[in-house]
């Protein structure tokens, strides 16, 4: 960097960092007008380039320091309308749009590099220029160009999607954004993003289990599999109880569910034809099943169901993972280690989960129950019952409630249970809780699941609910 434009970057940020609000000084107001006139000049004569982002960073750096002064200032024009944050804006419109142009790998990690430092200097002055018409418009632009050409692995399409959705688009934004804000990019991306899974998924799936063994780890090199395996299916599955959701229309969730059981056989082929290691139950896996479980709404589901017999025999092999239970133990001086308890292993602990709760959500057919009957002892899972002991431990009522139900299902007497009147007293719980709520919900139990249950294999429960009382 030329020795005076550095000095003019250190004179501007000196400026930024001594700000004094003071609503009748005009002198000060014109001071930080001419600085970001100045790195904005900077900027500009340098283009996207390493200089750049050094005065971008270096900005931010300098404004978070006084952030308190900064945030009480009233700007008159806004500050949005300056020569430098116009600039910025048309700069990051640009960058979306123009996505054909071929990048260098330094290029690319430049570029992507220059919109985090944008977006930093926006959300710090709480501009949401994200939810921009026309900046969406580009975004929208850029999802159908991935949805109907399929690009190198580090294509720039897929780099700057994978910027945009990890660390703009995401729950701690839109809480501190106007809802309909957001809502807009939900129409404008949910589409999109479901036919890019749809086209695309199975085959990064393949690649991710045969050409890669499983161990695509980073988003540089592998740009296109982590964007179809880890960014669109948490955009579709973004669960926060704090924010709207994006949503699939019933004919979308339809679609979406046959394809998923379609993409399980290829899931499970591949999975159980490699050696089980932490490589092969990633977090890939785990977003796949959840993917299952949110389309359980589908009035395809159960049909699915009955024709994907599969599916319940290789649930039940995977959670016969040997290394999803972990021992607990204690040291005793005298006796060396000693165990004392089991536990869900961590490493393994959300996959387990969403698992168990497709396992679950499968078991309304009866060509599942019917087999969950038939179990012996050493077939059962036994990290089912450590799941269920672990989960009412930490309070997870919703998890401790699915296992209970499975181990109940598992019986064929249910009165063989251990405790009839704990599995009993947390269906009247749930069903109380669920026929409460608009939606016949209890968390993510549905009312219509458990009546299902209890008419179908765990009937006798009834006998041990004192109905009368509720």
């Amino acid at each position: 960097m030329a020795q005076g434009n550095d000095a003019e970057i250190k004179a501007a940020c000196q400026v930024f960092r001594r700000y004094k609000f003071n609503p009748s000084n005009k002198e000060e107001l014109e001071k930080l007008r001419k600085s970001f006139d100045e790195c904005n000049r900077i900027i500009q004569s340098s283009g996207i380039s390493e200089k750049s982002i050094h005065v971008l960073n270096t900005m931010h750096i300098s404004l978070s320091s006084n952030r308190a002064e900064f945030v009480q200032t009233e700007w008159n024009p806004p500050l949005d309308t300056y020569p430098i944050f116009a600039y910025f804006k048309s700069l990051l419109i640009s960058m979306v749009s123009n996505v054909r142009k071929k990048y260098s790998n330094q290029d690319l990690e430049r570029s992507i590099q220059c919109l985090t430092a944008i977006f930093s200097l926006f959300t710090f002055f709480k501009f949401d220029f994200e939810y921009n018409d026309k900046f969406l418009n580009a975004v929208k632009d850029c999802l159908i160009e991935v949805r109907d050409n399929e690009y190198s692995s580090n294509d720039f399409h897929y780099a700057i999607l994978i910027e945009l959705f990890q660390n703009v688009y995401i729950p701690e934004r839109f809480k501190s954004a106007d809802t309909l804000a957001y809502q807009k990019l939900y129409y404008i991306a949910t589409t999109p993003i479901l036919n890019c899974i749809l086209n695309y998924y199975e085959g990064e799936l393949k690649n991710f289990y045969t050409v890669n063994k499983g161990r695509a780890t980073g988003t540089s090199i592998y740009n296109k599999q982590y964007i179809f395996l880890h960014v669109f299916p948490d955009y579709i599955l973004l669960d926060d109880k704090d924010i709207v959701k994006p949503s699939l229309t019933a004919s979308q969730c339809d679609i979406f569910c046959r394809a998923l059981f379609k993409f399980s056989e290829t899931v499970f082929l591949h999975l159980f034809q490699l050696k089980i290691t932490e490589y092969t139950l990633s977090d890939v896996l785990t977003r796949f099943l959840n993917l299952m479980n949110y389309c359980n709404l589908s009035v395809y589901f159960r049909r699915c169901v009955r024709q994907h017999t599969l599916l319940f025999d290789h649930l039940l092999r995977l959670l016969r993972t040997p290394f999803f239970v972990q021992d607990i133990t204690n040291f005793c001086p005298r006796f060396g280690n000693a165990i004392i308890g089991r536990t869900v292993n961590k490493k393994f602990h959300d996959l387990v989960v969403a698992a168990t709760k497709l396992l679950y959500n499968i078991s309304v057919e009866s060509c599942v129950t019917d087999r969950l009957r038939l179990l012996n002892e050493e077939e059962k899972p036994a990290v089912l019952f450590v799941l269920m002991m672990q989960s009412k431990t930490e309070s997870q009522n919703e998890i401790s409630f699915v296992c209970e139900t499975i181990l109940g299902l598992m019986e064929k007497d249910i009165d063989t249970l251990r405790n009839p009147q704990e599995l009993a007293s947390s269906y009247i719980d749930v069903m109380s809780k669920a026929m409460r709520k608009p939606n016949h919900c209890c968390g993510k139990v549905r009312l219509s699941d458990t009546i299902i249950h209890l008419k179908s294999k765990l009937i006798k429960l009834i006998g041990n609910i004192g109905v009368t009382k509720y």
